[in-house]
């Protein structure tokens, strides 16, 4: 399902948030470039945790508080199969460390083909988390 840039605020993604609950075919969604604000993300997150076979997300650019993109990063966790994320532009530090945890139990993401894209500062907070979580 690719809406990238079609101007989704909160309404549209809390439709849509709607629409996708129990969606458990969808394995690619791209929202990238659209205003959701936090309300929006958090309505989206609520579905994403049930949309168990995606694969692909982009939520690149989505324009929200810390607080939508955690809730985000937090039912991501839920997606074992995401083998390409892409969240520049939208990850506080807390969402990355979220992040880091989630993407230790997604088998995708274990996989050469995986693809995460973060803006490099955050690439290097979640490096960073991520062997930090290593056994030593």
């Amino acid at each position: 399902l690719e809406l990238k840039g079609n101007a989704l605020g909160a309404e549209g993604v809390s439709s849509l948030a709607e629409t996708l609950r129990g969606c458990r075919a969808l394995t690619s969604l791209d929202l990238s470039f659209n205003p959701v604000g936090t309300e929006g993300a958090t309505a989206l997150a609520g579905a994403l945790g049930e949309c168990r076979a995606l694969r692909v997300v982009k939520l690149a650019r989505l324009q929200s508080e810390p607080e939508g993109s955690e809730a985000l990063v937090a039912a991501l966790a839920g997606c074992p199969e995401i083998s390409h994320l892409d969240l520049r532009g939208l990850m506080s530090e807390k969402a990355v460390v979220a992040l880091a945890k989630a993407v230790g139990g997604w088998g995708a993401m274990q996989q050469p083909e995986q693809q995460l894209v973060l803006h490099p500062h955050h690439a290097r907070t979640l490096a960073l988390a991520t062997s930090s979580q290593r056994p030593a």
